[in-house]
């Protein structure tokens, strides 16, 4: 099973993809900020995803569809770097 690099982000990072996409920023990654990311998906990307918070493999294909990097479905060091220079 590969690692999944979303919980390896910066406290700085995490908070300002929260602000971004309506969370609470507190740093804490959880069903209501993958909630709120999959509805800012949705809503930015046209995503037509299930809100229901959980960080399955068509949430990190979406992820990365936004963050410009290859749809694969894992969240590797890649897809974590995009994320991170996308946000922060």
């Amino acid at each position: 099973m590969e690692e999944n690099y979303l919980f390896k982000l910066d406290n700085a990072t995490i908070k300002a993809l929260q602000s971004k996409v309506g969370a609470k920023a507190d740093g804490m990654i959880g069903s209501e900020t993958i909630k709120k990311l999959q509805e800012f998906l949705n809503s930015e990307n046209g995503a037509g995803l299930a809100a229901d918070g959980k960080f399955g493999t068509n949430t990190i294909k979406a992820l990365q569809n936004y963050v410009g990097v290859k749809a694969d479905g894992a969240f590797g060091p890649l897809t974590a770097e995009a994320v991170k220079t996308k946000f922060a």
